[in-house]
């Protein structure tokens, strides 16, 4: 009974901060700072995830179920965001996608170091759907483990949909782009805006999933972050950036990079350079600075 009782099935959003801990206990306090900021915005974002939640039951034909509440459990440097879907999670990550991990990017990244004048945090995370136990802050199961694997895995700073989650994740692009194509816009290009396909750089062989040991890289699903950057609305008040780009470089660079992690930053970089180049301009011609 017990097991029925605490197991869900839904979404696992995992978050590690890099170079917590080399922080003085002094600086500590700031990664607090930051905790609180996250909770508040997956909190303010539940009003219209519950929206999209119930216009994709609409559109994919799914019982209009109530929605929960994302939960959060923090331990260490490391933020835990779980939503439960009781039926067919993985075509619902859609609008968690778009609306937590992104911005929580942007945030910590832009927000705190170039908006509060404090050193920000970069994160590395997953996103895996699944079965799993969130009890006050106790959080277990497959869908965390797949999580974890796959973030420590990564060689950089960003967001990855796990494969599992990520071959779903396209299917319901895909379905959604059948049934519902918004007017004058194309919908593949725009799901770029939330999610892009790239070929994410692995540590070393030890740390990567047993089936990708012997690759550099992996193709995966990643969450479009630097979109953030790119759009004009968030800069307007922020001079004296010309553009995203050049926000981004000045973030970037107040950060401290410890001995053996410079491959993380210089990949982080890198991707922001790739969506800048190759995705950005075809997508800024169809989506508006207030999207």
């Amino acid at each position: 009974m017990a097991k029925d009782k605490y197991r869900k099935n839904g979404i696992v959003v995992m978050l590690d901060a890099l170079g917590i801990r080399t922080l003085e206990i002094e600086e500590c306090g700031r990664f607090l700072t930051l905790r609180d900021i996250i909770i508040k915005k997956v909190n303010d974002s539940f009003p219209d995830l519950e929206e999209q939640y119930g216009e994709l039951c609409r559109i994919l034909n799914e019982p209009d179920r109530l929605a929960c509440a994302p939960q959060i459990a923090t331990f260490g440097d490391t933020i835990i965001v779980t939503w439960e879907v009781p039926s067919r999670p993985e075509l619902f990550a859609i609008p968690l996608l778009r609306l937590v991990p992104s911005q929580l990017i942007w945030e910590t990244i832009f927000g705190l170091t170039i908006q509060r004048g404090q050193k920000g945090f970069l994160f590395r995370g997953a996103v895996s759907c699944g079965e799993y136990i969130h009890e006050g802050d106790t959080v277990l199961g497959p869908a965390l483990v797949e999580a974890f694997t796959w973030y420590e895995a990564a060689d950089w700073a960003g967001i990855i949909v796990t494969p599992n989650l990520g071959r779903n994740v396209g299917h319901s692009y895909g379905k959604l782009a059948s049934l519902r194509q918004p007017k004058g816009r194309s919908f593949s290009a725009e799901s770029k805006s939330h999610l892009v396909k790239y070929e994410v750089p692995l540590k070393k062989p030890s740390s990567r999933p047993m089936w990708c040991a012997s690759c550099p890289f992996q193709f995966l699903w990643c969450v479009s972050w630097p979109i953030q950057f790119l759009m004009e609305t968030p800069l307007r008040d922020h001079a004296p950036y010309k553009s995203g780009k050049e926000a981004f470089h000045a973030a970037i660079s107040t950060f401290d990079k410890p001995a053996g992690t410079e491959s993380k930053y210089e990949n982080t970089i890198a991707f922001f350079e790739w969506y800048a180049e190759e995705v950005w301009p075809e997508l800024s011609k169809i989506i508006s600075p207030a999207t």
